[in-house]
């Protein structure tokens, strides 16, 4: 079922291009992903306390987040394309979560600075880096602005995705 709707095309050195997708796919599929993480945290942090077992599952469960992705994908295609990357992506939005949470729950100034400092220097060695992959680099800057945008949008993948378009350009 899915080798049908996979067009391999050997002579690519992309891997969605080389699975017979555009590159547009890529770059949907792993914001959805992200949104879904995202939303997913901060729907659970908004309505439900760490001590509420009432907390649905979906809510706090990697399967949760998979299956919340899954149902913005709006083709065939999309929903191949969000397996394949789920993992991965999945592992560096727990890591942006994770310093996200650290970050917001940190009540001391100096502190925050500290961080906010730390951030920046990471950015700027990203962009003094002569990566030619700089695109597609994601620093945590950039993880911050679309946790951001997913917690403005909560209900709303196509706002947060046109907003993370937008600050790519």
């Amino acid at each position: 079922m899915v080798k049908e709707l996979l067009k391999f095309r050997h002579e690519s050195d992309n891997i969605p291009t080389a699975m017979g997708f555009n590159m547009d796919i890529d770059i949907k599929c792993r914001e959805i992903v992200n949104f879904s993480a995202f939303t997913n945290y901060f729907i659970k942090e908004e309505f439900f306390n760490e001590t509420d077992n009432e907390t649905p599952e979906n809510l706090t469960t990697v399967t949760g987040v998979l299956e919340k992705a899954l149902n913005l994908c709006k083709t065939k295609e999309e929903e191949i394309y969000t397996l394949f990357v789920f993992k991965n992506v999945y592992e560096h939005v727990s890591q942006a979560l994770a310093a996200y949470k650290v970050f917001e729950d940190e009540t001391d100034e100096k502190s925050k600075k500290k961080i906010k400092m730390l951030l920046e220097l990471v950015e700027l060695k990203a962009m003094a880096d002569d990566d030619n992959d700089r695109n597609d680099l994601i620093t945590p800057k950039d993880m911050f602005k679309k946790i951001t945008a997913a917690k403005d949008n909560l209900y709303n993948f196509d706002n947060y995705y046109n907003i993370v378009n937008e600050s790519k350009n």
